[in-house]
């Protein structure tokens, strides 16, 4: 088996701006770590708010953070994918739907 990997095509210039194949790589490297983390902070204060207000006295309150946790809880993942990729960005306006 003689593979000969051509590692530098990393090193040559992008058919398209001022950069190189290792820099849009670094680039999408860069931007998803960072929407990643941005998420996932996020995420930690959405479900943690809800989770304490499921704990808190006040019987709405209480009623609004258990309907929020139940609904995620027991609708599958899969489905949530979908509703997400598919369902939302039809109900957003259509230059933002686009994007999404």
């Amino acid at each position: 088996m003689s593979i000969d990997w051509n590692w530098g095509i990393f090193l040559q210039q992008a058919p398209f701006g001022n950069t190189t194949y290792l820099g849009w790589l670094w680039s999408g490297f860069q931007i998803t770590v960072t929407l990643s983390v941005t998420a996932w902070i996020i995420a930690f204060f959405v479900g943690s708010l809800f989770g304490i207000l499921r704990t808190v006295p006040n019987r709405l309150l209480s009623t609004i953070g258990t309907c929020y946790v139940e609904l995620f809880r027991n609708v599958p993942l899969i489905v949530q994918f979908f509703t997400w990729y598919l369902v939302v960005p039809e109900l957003l306006p259509e230059n933002i739907g686009m994007v999404v």
